[in-house]
């Protein structure tokens, strides 16, 4: 279904491009399954979609029926509605379509699932209730080809000859990566490559394909096609400072705390030195939320220094006690580096004095790095089982019979230093 057409279930009838400017807050997450006023919505929302669409053929008998329909409502209400599914939309859509989108009938299970998705990671402010940020997320999902900052190519596993089909993956910076992968491999194998392409590495993440999210098991990838795109959500607030603006609209700046953020690791945003106002009566998680939705950060990489216990519900004017405030804040953004990415089942290789974990589907010359690394030494022998790996060619560690932990691991090093 094309995402700007929106279904009236009562009229069997799709209308597609209208804009109704309703500018209403978004249904609670608790009501969204509430259906009472189920068909008084469709009639209504038919009824205005006439008067924004007079040339529409339908427009003189849906008008005709009106009375109709109306008079048919009791009965109907005591009907077993099927129409769930359509009657969140409507609610949903009479709430979002005053930004010019919609949420459409292949995606709200959806985002559903991606909300129940962040709140299983304690991200709280990803729900139907924050209105940019559903809004965002949806734009994300239905990225197209014109917001694509940059197309990499790659082939993670290039090693394994086998048969093999590319995949395009986009994240959250959107960065497309084509990549190539082993057609034979699993879901979860599919998670642990699609780890090298999202934005963050310390974010937990979904697949989503075809508008549903892929589970991460073992079960196989064969639904999967040659160039079909996959979508990395990662469980991160989108940037917002709509949400700051509406805690200081309208508001006395005098009578403002004024809030001094300094940075004390990496820079924020470019500035080591940032200056906000806040109204002294908002709560110390109000001030959070508008610091995190600002700079699109969150707890794991925005820490507030001495005050990451505070009590959420506290009024920030009654926390500081001047007018003038300095808080120190610690950021951390290190993007996803290349030696940490672990493909296939996670195993641990037991060495004397030390653990290598590492994937099932990464290379032998990768198990060598990483020992080279650790010990500053060149590696001439490796022994695992009682059995010599042939270093000299590289193989994934799954085709050299290594699948399982293992402790007897042995490796020898060449008597000059390593370069």
């Amino acid at each position: 279904m094309n995402q700007n057409t929106f279904i009236n279930p009562l009229l069997n009838q799709n209308y597609t491009n209208y804009n109704m400017n309703i500018n209403n807050n978004f249904p609670n997450q608790n009501n969204l399954n509430q259906i009472n006023q189920f068909q008084q919505n469709n009639m209504q929302i038919g009824m205005m979609m006439n008067q924004m669409n007079p040339m529409n053929p339908m427009n003189q008998m849906n008008q005709m029926n009106q009375m109709n329909q109306m008079n048919q409502m009791n009965q109907m209400n005591q009907i077993n509605n099927n129409d769930n599914l359509e009657n969140e939309i409507i609610k949903n859509n009479q709430k979002l379509n005053s930004k010019k989108f919609y949420i459409n009938l292949d995606q709200i299970n959806l985002i559903n699932s991606i909300i129940d998705f962040y709140k299983k990671n304690d991200k709280e402010y990803m729900n139907f209730n924050e209105k940019v940020q559903i809004m965002k997320l949806i734009n994300y999902l239905n990225s197209d080809c014109s917001t694509i900052k940059k197309i990499n190519n790659d082939d993670p596993l290039h090693y394994i000859q086998e048969e093999k089909i590319t995949i395009k993956f986009i994240n959250r910076d959107k960065v497309l990566y084509n990549v190539r992968i082993p057609a034979s491999i699993n879901k979860k194998d599919l998670y642990s490559i699609a780890e090298k392409y999202k934005s963050f590495y310390f974010t937990n993440f979904v697949l989503i394909h075809n508008n549903s999210i892929i589970d991460n098991d073992e079960s196989s990838i064969k639904f999967l096609s040659n160039d079909d795109t996959i979508i990395i959500v990662e469980d991160r607030y989108y940037q917002d400072n709509s949400y700051y603006n509406s805690l200081i609209e309208n508001k006395n700046f005098e009578n403002m705390l004024h809030i001094n953020l300094i940075d004390q690791g990496e820079e924020l945003c470019g500035q080591s030195f940032i200056h906000l106002y806040f109204p002294p009566y908002i709560t110390f998680s109000q001030m959070k939320k508008a610091i995190y939705f600002k700079f699109d950060r969150d707890e794991r990489d925005l820490s507030l220094i001495h005050h990451n216990n505070e009590n959420g519900n506290n009024i920030i004017r009654d926390i500081f006690i001047k007018k003038t405030v300095t808080i120190y804040i610690s950021t951390n953004t290190g993007v996803l580096g290349g030696i940490l990415n672990k493909y296939g089942k996670s195993i641990n290789l037991y060495f004397p004095g030390y653990t290598i974990n590492i994937g099932i589907l990464n290379s032998n010359k990768k198990l060598i790095k990483d020992i080279e690394c650790r010990e500053e030494k060149k590696v001439k022998k490796i022994c695992i089982k009682g059995k010599e790996l042939n270093i000299k060619e590289e193989k994934s560690l799954s085709s050299l019979g290594i699948n399982e932990n293992c402790s007897n691991c042995i490796v020898e090093f060449e008597e000059k230093n390593y370069q």
